[in-house]
């Protein structure tokens, strides 16, 4: 993919802002935007999918998917996907609409290798939080 313009990337810093605050304007965007303008990432490596997704909005989660299902295989600077994403939501927050949001990105993975592959990395980053919680604890005995 070709590197953003810099009209575009701030254009994509709004976007992240409006998610929260002005959905109208993000979903105009995602309806006349190309497909692949979506794949542009906010400086932490999260495109709009990751951020719909941490705002529980499963209208706009499902336009951007329709509009670019690649979204769904991309991963943030931390290496999340937005299935990871989803997961995290409905773990931290046990409400309907997170339950929604999680099923609602896993069942538009492919059953087989694309739901495999997103679940493999939902596991690897959850290893990742055991590890790192494992030594918090056992350095906070020592304080």
């Amino acid at each position: 993919m070709q590197t953003p313009t810099e009209s575009m990337q701030s254009q994509i810093e709004q976007l992240f802002i409006d998610v929260d605050s002005d959905v109208a304007k993000v979903r105009e965007f995602v309806n006349t935007c190309k497909k692949d303008s979506l794949l542009v990432t906010h400086r932490d490596g999260r495109n709009l999918l990751h951020k719909a997704i941490q705002s529980l909005n499963t209208d706009l989660i499902g336009a951007l998917i329709t509009k670019n299902r690649d979204l769904l295989f991309t991963v943030d600077a931390d290496g999340f996907n937005p299935l990871t994403y989803a997961l995290k939501q409905y773990i931290n927050c046990r409400s309907m609409t997170s339950k929604t949001v999680a099923n609602q990105v896993y069942f538009k993975l492919k059953k087989g290798q694309e739901r495999n592959d997103a679940v493999n990395i939902r596991v690897n980053v959850h290893e990742q939080f055991q590890l790192v919680h494992d030594r918090l604890v056992s350095v906070s005995k020592f304080l």
